[in-house]
């Protein structure tokens, strides 16, 4: 059974979303836990930078767990980037968690630019971005397609897609964790 954790490494979270989305995943058939300061506030964070990092090293040092999910975004982990250490589990969130797939990228470890928390709580189970979260946790590779320009080439192409939030990769620009390091990792 895979083994999910749930972390808030940025904004602070209404509880009751945190705990529908213990209810979901673990209908799924997930063993979900939570980092220690998950459902803290500090300000507009969900607790200290500390305690945010904390429970990020935690989850990735626990070998008991599989997966973080990242409970939501907001902004908050531009303050503690620097100090994550390389990313060794998939990770999933968007927002400003974008920062962390940055980091992902830089491992070569993927990541999920998805729902968290709040979606995976209130959205139906119908919905495809429920739907599309359980075949991604369940192991299906997710696959993308477009309808092809009439200027386009026909052909086929494979590469890593690196993307997130485009105010957070903005932001990032000029840092060891823009854009241009983390495509120059790939080479």
């Amino acid at each position: 059974m895979k083994s999910i954790r749930i972390i808030s490494p940025s904004g602070v979270i209404e509880p009751s979303y945190i705990d529908g989305a213990h209810a979901r995943l673990r209908a799924w058939g997930y063993k979900v836990s939570e980092g220690a300061h998950a459902r803290n506030a500090y300000g507009r964070f969900a607790g200290t930078d500390e305690e945010r990092l904390s429970d990020l090293i935690d989850a990735l040092n626990d070998p008991t767990v599989d997966i973080i999910l990242c409970s939501r975004g907001g902004y908050g982990l531009q303050r503690i980037i620097d100090r994550v250490p390389p990313i060794t589990k998939p990770i999933i969130g968007f927002s400003d968690i974008t920062a962390l797939h940055q980091l992902s990228a830089f491992s070569h470890q993927p990541s999920v630019h998805g729902i968290m928390c709040k979606h995976i709580t209130t959205l139906p189970e119908e919905s495809e971005p429920i739907q599309a979260m359980k075949k991604l946790l369940s192991g299906e590779t997710p696959e993308y397609r477009w309808t092809a320009h009439p200027l386009n080439r026909k052909g086929n192409a494979s590469a890593p897609i690196i993307g997130g939030n485009l105010s957070v990769l903005y932001g990032l620009q000029g840092t060891p964790y823009g854009l241009a390091s983390v495509i120059s990792n790939f080479k």
